[in-house]
């Protein structure tokens, strides 16, 4: 009877191992009986794996795997990236930057490629076609039906550009102005270029949310150190016009040529006086002579 409850109880445990194992909600366990005993050993290698998981869901929803890859078509090199399957582009969708490009195979499904445009290359407008190149090799390989095929349009376009609308399928999208888009042809896969980049192929488990308020922090304090340096530089401006001011309005008075001019004004103004002076006396006795003439008619 004793061993038939624990053939029972090995039996339950072994069918409850199993349904949590099918649920990924604990990793699953090497078991056997020793002694009517239920002996656990962990899978180390997939307590890991469940441990990526069960972070992935606490990080919420807006963690999703990205893929990023790194083109030395440019020096210094610029990095490519897209999600790892169709759900995980609608994330990046919502989480690109204004300096992003987004690539895709024209009129057939494929993945969603980004270039984050590196700050040595103006706009996207001025995007090196080696580097066109490398990321529409990367879109047709990553294109089921594109991959097959020869002569094929990829088209590009900034991130800013591309519209989605909540009527629309997963990764379905359009554009708000079909003007700013442009269109690389390529004619066959280049194994080479995508062997390069898929070595340099790194797979990021992020957090999209978490990463946009780094971001606003960063550029908030970026946008407060600007703020400060141009208002110290409009001080220093002032400063020194208001000296140059001053030194206008000050400099002839201490000129070698103003101190000579004051001089001289100086010693004419003494010259002018000292003549007045001895004027006024001649005139004096001149009048003193006339009256005594006066007294004798």
């Amino acid at each position: 009877m004793a061993v038939c409850c624990s053939a029972a109880r090995d039996c339950t445990t072994s069918t409850t191992l199993r349904t949590l194992r099918s649920r990924n909600l604990f990793p699953p366990f090497r078991f056997w009986l020793r002694h009517h005993q239920v002996i656990l050993e962990p899978d180390l290698q997939t307590l890991e794996s469940s441990r990526a998981n069960l972070e992935a869901i606490a990080g919420g929803a807006d963690a999703s795997m990205v893929l990023y890859y790194t083109s030395t078509a440019v020096d210094p090199p610029a990095t490519i990236y897209m999600g790892k399957d169709k759900f995980e582009n609608e994330e990046l969708l919502k989480y690109g930057l204004e300096r992003d490009v987004w690539f895709h195979v024209d009129k057939l499904s494929s993945a969603h490629v980004y270039l984050r445009l590196p700050d040595h290359i103006e706009s996207w407008e001025a995007i090196p076609e080696a580097l066109v190149s490398e990321c529409s090799q990367l879109v047709k390989t990553n294109s089921i039906e594109g991959n097959k095929k020869s002569n094929l349009t990829i088209i590009y376009t900034p991130w800013a550009n591309v519209k989605k609308s909540g009527d629309m399928a997963v990764g379905a999208v359009t554009f708000h102005n079909d003007r700013k888009v442009k269109r690389y042809h390529v004619k066959e896969k280049d194994n080479a270029v995508v062997n390069r980049l898929n070595k340099t192929r790194r797979e990021v488990q992020v957090d999209h949310e978490a990463e946009r308020q780094d971001r606003l922090r960063q550029e908030g304090r970026v946008k407060k150190a600007k703020a400060i340096e141009d208002r110290q530089a409009q001080q220093a401006e002032q400063k020194k016009r208001k000296e140059e001011a001053e030194a206008r309005d000050y400099s002839r008075l201490y000129t070698a040529e103003a101190m000579e001019e004051e001089r001289r004004r100086k010693d004419q103004r003494k010259l002018n006086k000292d003549n007045g002076s001895i004027f006024a006396d001649q005139d004096q006795e001149h009048d003193d002579g006339l009256d005594s003439d006066d007294s004798f008619m």
